[in-house]
C-alpha cells in the first residue's frame, strides 16, 4: 500500500499543520518510519522533521531520524533515536554517479543499522537525489518550498 499526502499551507504555523495532518492520517495505520534530512541545522524542514518525528513517537510508532551530515543544532529528546548516514563518503565521485552509489549503500546502512520501515520520508533536494536511486519501498518526498525555489532553475533529480 502507498500513502502520499500532498499539504499546501499558505499561512499560520506550516509545520504543525502538516504534523497534524500526517499523523491523523496515520493514526490508525501501525506503520514504522523514517524520516531522512541532509543534516538537523537550519529552520523550516529541520524542525518539520523534529516534530513530526517526535509526534510519531508520541503516538506509538517507530519513527527514526536518518541525517546525512553529523551536525545537530537543536535540542533532541532522548527517545528520538537519530542515525548517522556517512554521505560524505561519496562527496568524490562526480554528481551523475554519486546519488546511485550513495542510494545503494544507504539502502544496505538501513536495513542493517535501522531497520527495514514501512514508510521512509525525504526532506529537501540532497536527499531527494539519493533516494530517487533507492530500491526501498515506500518513499515519499516532502517538498517544503516551491519547486522552482527548492531546485533553483533546474531539477536536482
Amino acid at each position: 500500500m502507498s500513502i502520499v499526502f500532498i499539504i499546501f499551507t499558505l499561512q499560520g504555523n506550516g509545520a504543525e499543520r502538516v504534523v497534524l495532518t500526517l499523523t491523523q492520517k496515520m493514526r490508525d495505520m501501525g506503520h514504522d518510519a523514517h524520516i531522512i534530512i541532509f543534516t538537523l541545522q537550519g529552520n523550516g524542514a529541520e524542525r518539520v522533521v523534529l516534530t513530526l518525528t517526535q509526534k510519531m513517537r508520541d503516538m506509538g510508532h517507530d519513527a527514526h531520524i536518518i541525517i546525512f551530515k553529523d551536525h545537530i543544532e537543536f535540542e533532541i529528546n532522548s527517545d528520538v533515536p537519530v542515525h548517522f548516514f556517512p554521505y560524505h563518503k561519496f562527496r568524490m565521485l562526480p554528481k551523475p554517479i554519486r546519488s546511485y552509489f550513495a542510494a545503494k549503500a544507504f539502502d544496505k546502512f538501513v536495513l542493517e543499522h535501522v531497520g527495514k520501515p514501512d514508510l521512509l520520508f525525504s526532506n529537501l533536494a540532497p536527499v531527494d537525489a539519493v533516494l530517487t536511486n533507492s530500491n526501498l519501498d515506500n518513499i515519499h518526498f516532502i517538498i517544503h518550498n516551491t519547486l522552482s525555489m527548492n531546485t533553483q532553475g533546474g531539477l536536482m533529480i
